[in-house]
């Protein structure tokens, strides 16, 4: 049976419409394919041997899914936001890591390593 993991959010944080990048990524991934609805937004990156990073963001007033099934569930607090990790336990699932910062929630996933996608998390900045 898949465990679903609902994450918590505050509807009453305030946003500022922006944009967002991504500073760090692994050497070798590059910007393949975009996708906008609505307010959600998703980047796919990858890597010359097909490898994909996925990286979306929405205010953090929606709600935010994930099968926590074959996952190690932890938590990190880095500079006053608190990052959700969901490291795979299965060698073909993605691990995750999900966050909210200034007003939008984060996810990005990958089958790369959970540190290297922290790292990633880490890096994201606004762009106005």
């Amino acid at each position: 049976m898949s465990i679903i993991k609902k994450l918590p959010y505050n509807k009453y944080k305030q946003f500022v419409e922006c944009e967002w990048e991504i500073e760090y990524l692994p050497v070798g991934f590059a910007l393949h394919d975009t996708f906008e609805a609505g307010e959600i937004k998703f980047f796919e990156y990858v890597d010359d041997e097909g490898v994909t990073i996925d990286f979306s963001y929405v205010p953090s007033i929606a709600a935010t899914y994930i099968d926590n099934t074959d996952r190690i569930y932890s938590v990190i607090i880095e500079n006053g936001n608190t990052y959700y990790l969901f490291t795979s336990e299965v060698a073909d699932e993605e691990n995750v890591v999900i966050w909210d910062m200034n007003g939008y929630r984060f996810k990005v996933a990958s089958l790369y390593s959970i540190d290297e996608l922290t790292k990633i998390a880490f890096s994201v900045k606004t762009v106005y």
